[in-house]
């Protein structure tokens, strides 16, 4: 088994494997490109901008909740029925958002099909764990990373296309057939490597799979108060609702994180903090950039999407120098070089709120965000899978989702917190998004401060092999 090829060179039940996730990854980067490019088309149908936030942090709150179950489910029962079960959900979710009147009936929409993203998020991962040797991981990360590239490229484009003419519904509808289809594809390859021998696949979890369902409803629910105080203008009902949600969310995220392991503990959650303090920052960027383009630069909705694009290309880009310099250069280097772009592509970005900065400088600091992230996400991810030893990715994988989702809701809801009360001020938009993407810069600096937690250069956890269940 060499590791200086693709993936497939593993042999042909690998290739359907790498397939199968493959196509997963597709359709979600395809979902969130379209759905990122046309909500501003949505808001100015249905109205509703105190709620705009929601349609991004209701998606990943309720994706908390899939994320943790699935990191149960799959290491008790395997990977097959929480992809099906996600699935479905996502189809759900976007029938609802599809013939939605209100941002509200849109939010919960949003939230159905973030809680079947989480599930089979958690799938993906797993089967990477799972499926290959720690030596090819990286490889599977960039390969799935380039997964974005067709997307990036159609998805901003013909989402504005369609919403310019035959309305925005159609950009929610239209996906569906394709879950449908990626599912009959994806579904066989994983329920065929689940029950290739590995200790996991063997019933080898006992224990494992940390905690369950009132976790999951703790985890979103607490935050979802926790947010909900920032958007509220009652003095006495925030601090209530801060508190309350607090009660909640704190005690089930740390049920969620590794529970022992000393300094290899210490490096898992260093890591999982790094990742959420980049995706906080980044996709909490990303998600009102379009709106800025369209509301500031009187760009058309193709012409914003296409800022994304530029992102998700580099991101491609970024996530292949990482595959090459894992072992040489380290995830703790990689990290922190990608968050210091991150922190520069989102001050470019903060530019943009003011109407006399070109709008062509969306694509030059979304371009270097974008290459940021791939050199940042993926090495997280690799080094938490590394630390999770084999038959125990599924829990490790959850952990990290749990974060980087938590990073996702806290950075939009806090975005849409600061452009709600900016505009019930009376102030406009600009002022709330111009603080928000100050203080994104922030976490991505303090970002790389944390990476000192993490693993450097030619190390591998040394106490993988004897790291106690979560």
């Amino acid at each position: 088994m060499s590791s200086g090829g693709a993936p497939s060179i593993l042999g042909r039940e690998h290739r359907r494997l790498t397939v199968g996730i493959v196509l997963v990854v597709t359709f979600f980067a395809f979902e969130e490109m379209a759905v990122f490019t046309v909500l501003p088309t949505v808001l100015r149908q249905v109205g509703g901008i105190h709620l705009y936030g929601w349609a991004f942090s209701g998606f990943v709150l309720a994706q908390l909740a899939g994320i943790v179950m699935a990191g149960t489910l799959t290491d008790r029962i395997g990977m097959t029925g929480p992809l099906l079960a996600g699935a479905g959900l996502f189809v759900a979710g976007l029938l609802v958002d599809g013939t939605a009147r209100t941002m509200l009936v849109v939010v919960v929409g949003r939230a159905v099909q973030g809680a079947g993203a989480g599930l089979m998020s958690v799938v993906v991962n797993v089967a990477v764990g799972r499926g290959y040797p720690p030596e090819l991981r990286p490889r599977v990360y960039a390969a799935l990373s380039t997964a974005w590239v067709a997307p990036a490229l159609v998805g901003p484009v013909l989402a504005g296309l369609i919403a310019q003419t035959l309305g925005w519904r159609p950009v929610f509808l239209a996906v569906i057939p394709a879950v449908v289809a990626v599912s009959a594809l994806a579904g066989p390859a994983v329920h065929h490597a689940e029950h290739r021998g590995t200790a996991a696949d063997e019933g080898g979890t006992g224990e494992e799979g940390g905690p369950g369902i009132v976790v999951a409803v703790g985890l979103s629910a607490g935050w979802v108060l926790v947010l909900a105080a920032l958007g509220t203008r009652q003095p006495v009902v925030a601090p209530l609702l801060a508190l309350a949600g607090l009660a909640l969310g704190v005690p089930a995220l740390r049920a969620v994180l590794p529970a022992r392991g000393g300094r290899l503990r210490r490096q898992q959650i260093g890591t999982m903090t790094v990742a959420a303090l980049a995706t906080g920052s980044f996709f909490g960027a990303e998600a009102y950039l379009p709106l800025a383009l369209q509301s500031f630069h009187h760009r058309t909705a193709t012409e914003a999407g296409l800022a994304l694009t530029t992102a998700a290309l580099s991101w491609t880009s970024g996530s292949w120098v990482q595959a090459r310099g894992q072992a040489r250069i380290g995830p703790r280097n990689l990290s922190a070089a990608g968050l210091a772009l991150v922190a520069a592509g989102v001050a470019g970005v903060a530019l943009l709120d003011w109407a006399a900065t070109p709008w062509w400088v969306a694509y030059l600091a979304w371009g270097t965000g974008g290459f940021g992230m791939g050199l940042v996400y993926n090495s997280c991810s690799v080094a938490v899978l590394d630390a999770a030893g084999e038959g125990r990715q599924g829990g490790a994988v959850a952990a990290l989702q749990v974060l980087l989702t938590l990073g996702i809701a806290l950075g939009t809801g806090l975005g849409g917190a600061a452009l709600a009360w900016s505009v019930s001020l009376g102030h406009g938009r600009a002022p709330g998004l111009a603080l928000f993407d100050a203080t994104a810069v922030g976490a991505a600096l303090v970002g790389v401060g944390v990476t000192r937690l993490m693993p450097g250069p030619g190390k591998r956890p040394a106490e993988v092999a004897a790291l106690p269940p979560q």
